[in-house]
């Protein structure tokens, strides 16, 4: 029953014209209004913050790696769990 719903979903977004397009520009979207905010709040309050809050805990450089997976696959979850269902409710 919960593939079935699946395919329900998956179904009612293609029958609308829900495309790649929108995916597309709802990801990249995402990803530079994230990267925006987090630039401003790690270099403005996150840093003195979590400097003095976590002071050993953090790394002495930043990880490259863990970084850009996170970057990437957070817009998705924003993508997936809210912009889609916003793209395809009818308010």
């Amino acid at each position: 029953m919960n593939h079935r719903h699946r395919l329900d979903v998956s179904t009612h977004m293609i029958r609308i014209g829900f495309d790649t397009d929108d995916v597309s520009t709802a990801h990249l979207v995402s990803l530079v209004v994230l990267l925006g905010v987090d630039v401003v709040w790690l270099s403005t309050v996150g840093a003195a913050l979590y400097r003095s809050t976590l002071g050993d805990l953090l790394a002495s450089s930043v990880r490259l790696a863990p970084a850009a997976v996170f970057y990437l696959a957070y817009p998705i979850g924003i993508v997936v769990f809210a912009v889609s269902p916003a793209l395809t409710s009818s308010l």
